[in-house]
């Protein structure tokens, strides 16, 4: 692999006012190896550090250094001063992975048949099983959630006690570590509290359809918001039937006990896959993507490609504030989210076509990645377009505490904008930091 430009952003001294976007500082490097490397999950520390879950064919190389040997799943951090050091590396493939780097790093990540944890090796009831793992010099405790059919996890926070929270969907039935939970239909959502002596509460979301889980983020109240899908009525959350398949948007307080809940009419299928919370200004925002017809609050969006991406504001008490809609004929998808503190909202994803959120961008045939930022109203106040995002596999973006912005993607082609990173030999993962 060729050198990269210089480093331009450690260093540096903390903005003042927002960000007005300058080529010169923005920094995009490669996580590579000598085989595929596809990247599963990413977070940012408050200090800057990104934190990384990759599935790799071989060993992982950063800036000409090993990580870690060998084929498998790494979960590892990448510093501001460059350091990269491995925390956890497993022989077995974890996929679906979620991650957060603070205040400690925990990863949920799906498996089949078993998973390989050193001194602990997990096994499937030959479906698709999920482990949540809390990691510092090792692991430090493991959850294993078990079903007939497949578990997955979708959302994953912590408090600052360290109490973990997660959210997602099993097949019929639940166990997890030793308790059992029946489902309403054939899959379920579902919503669970653990702490360091394990599960505090658990709540299943369900009825006679299908139903699942998008996206968690904590709540100012001590509880958390989730987002999701329902078929049917949802009784014990006062979730109507909305007659299709269709996303909801609820509050749990810090007991699991409903807070507010409201469904989201409309056609086609949408996904709100990303919650972000800002207490200072008493807003919660949900991302996500839909086709064909989605209402929020007085406004009903349509959509004008295969998907589009929708943005939402909401009161603390889910009160509607705006929406609006991005994209172009083509498709557009957004991945991540991340606050910044002068109350931008920054999103990651994907785009064929035009660049989402602007209109007259280049097209481009192939499948792009961008990031962008909305001002704390809804307006666009910066895109940049990323050539070689590759088929939308787990991009993410954070903020540190000073303000830089830290983004992550998959490659298999050049990164643009210039100066360009050229194309690796199969696909790598592209870490970039922005002012």
């Amino acid at each position: 692999m060729k050198a990269l430009f210089p480093l331009l952003l450690v260093g540096c001294v903390a903005p003042t006012e927002p960000l007005a976007v300058d080529p010169l500082d923005l920094d995009v490097r490669l996580v590579s190896g000598p085989g595929a490397e596809t990247l599963q999950a990413f977070d940012v520390r408050a200090d800057g550090a990104a934190l990384l879950v990759a599935r790799h064919a071989s060993g992982l190389t950063w800036e000409g250094a090993r990580i870690v040997e060998g084929r498998g799943t790494t979960v590892f951090t990448i510093e501001r001063s460059g350091a990269a050091r491995a925390l956890l590396h497993t022989s077995s493939t974890l996929d679906v992975v979620r991650a957060i780097a603070s205040p400690r790093v925990v990863v949920a990540g799906g498996f089949f048949s078993t998973l390989d944890l050193l001194d602990r090796e997990l096994v499937s009831q030959g479906a698709h099983d999920t482990a949540v793992l809390a990691i510092g010099d090792g692991v430090e405790w493991v959850v294993h959630l078990q079903s007939p059919g497949d578990t997955f996890v979708n959302g994953l926070a912590a408090d600052e006690a360290g109490d973990v929270f997660i959210a997602g969907r099993f097949t019929r039935a639940l166990r997890v570590d030793g308790l059992a939970f029946e489902g309403a239909g054939n899959d379920d959502a579902f919503v669970a509290r653990i702490g360091s002596d394990g599960v505090r509460w658990l709540r299943t979301i369900g009825g006679p359809g299908r139903d699942a889980v998008g996206a968690l983020a904590l709540s100012p109240s001590g509880g958390v918001y989730v987002t999701g899908t329902h078929e049917d009525a949802i009784a014990s959350v006062g979730l109507p039937d909305p007659g299709a398949s269709r996303p909801f948007l609820l509050e749990l307080d810090g007991d699991g006990e409903l807070a507010s809940a409201i469904s989201f009419p409309g056609t086609g299928d949408a996904d709100l896959a990303s919650i972000v919370v800002d207490e200072d200004r008493g807003t919660v925002w949900v991302g996500g993507t839909f086709r064909g017809a989605l209402t929020i609050g007085e406004r009903r969006l349509v959509s004008r490609g295969q998907t589009d991406i929708v943005v939402a504001r909401f009161t603390p008490d889910l009160a509607p504030l705006g929406v609006e809609r991005y994209g172009d004929e083509r498709l557009d998808v957004i991945e991540d989210m991340a606050r910044d503190r002068f109350g931008r909202l920054w999103l990651v994803g994907s785009t064929r076509g035009a660049l989402a959120l602007a209109d007259g961008a280049p097209v481009d045939d192939g499948l792009d990645g961008f990031f962008a930022a909305l001002g704390p109203e809804g307006a666009v106040d910066l895109r940049v377009r990323l050539g070689g995002l590759d088929d939308q596999v787990g991009a993410g973006i954070g903020i540190a505490e000073d303000g830089q912005v830290v983004f992550a993607g998959q490659t298999s082609a050049d990164l643009v904008p210039t100066p360009t990173v050229e194309a690796p030999a199969d696909s790598d993962i592209f870490v970039g930091r922005l002012w």
